[in-house]
């Protein structure tokens, strides 16, 4: 996996990911909840394994095509935890850089830190969720592809832009990041949802066009013998309401992005 780094508003190079994504070895959870969350996280990590020895338990005429359909059927894609009323979701979402991923619709969890709880970041992975539950995904035509929830407190991934307002650099942090290869064509894709109220999206938006476009097309990039083109969207729920020059930055379901994905 690679991501675009940049310094001082500069493009420096492609580089392998290392540590710029960190924030899931820093999960912390109070002592007198980590005996079951470890048990109800642990279900969701096993599922790989157990899908495997059901295969091969298949494959050796251990067990029948419906007995094997059952056993992979079976296995939990959630958990769910709740306590103090707050109630935790413990995700298996595809093709994620960590599992479990820590849901909550609350503002926040007392007893652990790092779990995903703005609203906008949870409406898109359920957006994101559905679009992979139709077998006919557009993600399927691609070698492989993963995607990553990125904190914009502990994590290095940033896009910096000049924040005319103040008149300083800031740093663009979308909130999660995609890649994904077919053949030799590699794509590195951030989505920020978020409301479309602020203008500030739109400092954010001119920056990026000027690093990642030329004459209005993604423009492609080169590192070792891929050739690479960097997408940035912004989800709301409604389309419509951006301004009309930036709307084809915002998306409203998940099949937008890859239409245009696609054709770079």
């Amino acid at each position: 996996m690679h991501h675009r780094r940049i310094i001082s508003a500069a493009l420096t190079g492609f580089k392998p990911l290392e540590d710029e994504i960190v924030h899931f070895r820093h999960i912390r959870v109070q002592e007198e909840h980590l005996g079951d969350l470890e048990r109800r996280i642990q279900s969701l990590v096993d599922y790989p394994a157990k899908l495997q020895e059901a295969k091969e338990r298949y494959q050796s005429h251990q067990i029948t095509l419906d007995e094997y359909s059952t056993l992979i059927t079976s296995q939990p894609q959630e958990e769910t935890y709740f306590t103090d009323n707050t109630l935790l979701r413990i995700r298996r979402i595809a093709n994620h850089y960590y599992i479990p991923v820590l849901l909550s619709e609350s503002e926040k969890i007392d007893y652990i830190r790092s779990v995903i709880h703005v609203e906008s970041e949870v409406k898109f992975l359920q957006l994101l969720e559905t679009y992979l539950a139709n077998r006919e995904h557009q993600f399927r035509n691609y070698d492989w592809w993963l995607f990553s929830r990125v904190d914009e407190k502990m994590d290095d991934i940033a896009i910096p832009f000049y924040y005319s307002i103040d008149n300083r650099m800031g740093n663009f942090k979308p909130d999660f990041i995609f890649w994904l290869q077919k053949g030799k064509r590699y794509k590195i894709v951030y989505i920020d949802p978020k409301g479309t109220g602020r203008s500030e999206y739109q400092l954010k938006l001119d920056w990026c066009k000027r690093y990642f476009e030329e004459n209005g097309k993604p423009k492609v990039f080169h590192y070792q013998d891929l050739e690479i083109t960097i997408h940035v969207f912004l989800y709301t729920p409604d389309r419509q309401i951006p301004a009309e020059g930036y709307r084809r930055f915002w998306f409203d379901r998940m099949d937008q992005v890859m239409e245009v994905i696609s054709q770079s």
